[in-house]
């Protein structure tokens, strides 16, 4: 705010010819600091001239200077609204120029209000129960601290402001970055492998003004019921597959990715599992697939499975990234807004017949230059898989049965066509 009251001044005493011939357009603007005891060059103006001047000026800005002393107070009052009831995006505006002079303080984009954020939990508004959050609700399990819980737009905005200003004005990515073994639990028939463990680590990026978050998932699984028990046999793998790889992968169902994910991951964890031990063709010790995007939000995610100790444990790794966008409205698009709304966002559907062309993974290792929004192409050469919509897949655990919930069709409205269809567990 000091700022640009400076920035003004300075102007005022170009256009007045009274700045020395020696200073020239490539020195330095006056200093933030209003000296004590001198007069505004703006408050040795007329009202009427000053009023002349500012009428070029956003509200926001007006509102600004109105703060800077009782002259200004009186003289601009009546140029806007302080109750800026009919124009939020204005009033937004003003709070973010407060801001910069509050670091305690951080701005609320729902309902545009200063809290304070050292105080608040999570980061979050404390009005977060109010009505006009309701599309702004979390819906993106991530990682912080130490378990998996939801992320909201004003912690993305509180460690964007952090990691631009310093620790004074938001919390540092620090936080974000660390492994751990999270307590993912499902409900489970007795004698089923519960303590398996799912291991994450979890790195986060500031890209181009943007919060990007990088989340490995690992999970090791034992195909044997007992260690003493011989190596597996083509004969026993469907029971194997019934009785403890799939109880395993459901897990991968539970706060793992986006909200879209969700009943998807395992299926491609299984279908990788088939091509590893199939039947026909060569066997690699590494079965991966093309990254695959999920068309709601900014979600990219690879799937690998591998087999060891003889193919007797199955090594599943779910690699993951996100973005959550920046803070400014232009810096952030309607496939990162989707994270934060529980209702679709996206002004149009993606075409689930042509694959995505965006790749977070370069993006989050800073090889994208380009505008990266763009979700997918006609002109692009088709993946083997490019959309997680395409799978839609859930698991009965009491029936021991893997349930297929939809498959693709023509309808661009509409990607998936539901279905109900017990999937046989023969391989």
């Amino acid at each position: 705010m000091n700022a640009l009251l400076s920035l003004i001044e300075w102007i005022l005493l170009r256009l007045l010819g009274l700045l020395s011939p020696k200073i020239t357009c490539s020195s330095p603007l006056p200093s933030v600091q209003v000296q004590a005891g001198r007069t505004s060059t703006l408050e040795r103006l007329p009202v009427e001239v000053l009023l002349c001047i500012v009428s070029s000026l956003p509200t926001s800005s007006i509102a600004c200077m109105s703060l800077t002393s009782k002259w200004h107070h009186e003289a601009l009052f009546d140029q806007f609204d302080p109750k800026w009831r009919d124009d939020d995006t204005e009033k937004a505006r003003f709070l973010r120029l407060l801001e910069e002079d509050f670091p305690e303080m951080i701005v609320c984009c729902a309902c545009n209000i200063l809290y304070r954020w050292k105080k608040s939990w999570r980061y979050r508004c404390p009005h977060h129960h109010k009505r006009h959050h309701t599309s702004l609700t979390g819906s993106s399990h991530w990682c912080f601290t130490n378990e998996p819980v939801v992320i909201y737009r004003n912690a993305v905005d509180a460690f964007l402001r952090g990691f631009a200003k310093g620790p004074r004005y938001g919390p540092q990515l620090e936080e974000l970055n660390h492994a751990y073994k999270p307590n993912v639990s499902a409900l489970f028939p007795e004698g089923l492998p519960e303590g398996l463990d799912i291991d994450k680590t979890t790195d986060a990026r500031v890209v181009r003004g943007k919060l990007l978050l990088h989340s490995v998932h690992k999970l090791s699984v034992s195909l044997l019921a007992q260690p003493s028990t011989p190596q597996i046999s083509r004969v026993d793998l469907s029971q194997i597959v019934a009785d403890r790889l799939l109880p395993a992968i459901y897990k991968f169902d539970l706060q793992i990715g986006c909200v879209h994910t969700l009943s998807r991951v395992a299926a491609v964890i299984l279908y990788l599992f088939r091509l590893r031990v199939g039947c026909d063709g060569d066997r690699a010790r590494m079965t991966s697939l093309d990254l695959l995007s999920c068309g709601r939000c900014a979600t990219d995610l690879r799937v690998r499975v591998a087999l060891d100790c003889g193919g007797t444990c199955v090594q599943i790794e779910v690699e993951i990234w996100q973005s959550f966008g920046g803070r400014d409205p232009d810096n952030r698009n309607n496939a990162e807004d989707a994270h934060f709304s529980h209702e679709p966002v996206l002004k149009q559907p993606f075409d689930i017949n042509h694959p995505p062309v965006r790749d977070l993974e370069k993006v989050f290792r800073g090889e994208v230059e380009e505008n990266y929004t763009e979700m997918w192409s006609l002109n692009k050469y088709r993946r083997r898989l490019g959309w997680i919509q395409l799978w839609s897949w859930y698991y009965v655990p009491e029936m021991a049965q893997l349930r297929r919930y939809s498959v693709p069709c023509e309808d661009d409205w509409m990607p998936a066509r539901s279905q109900d269809q017990a999937l046989p567990l023969q391989w």
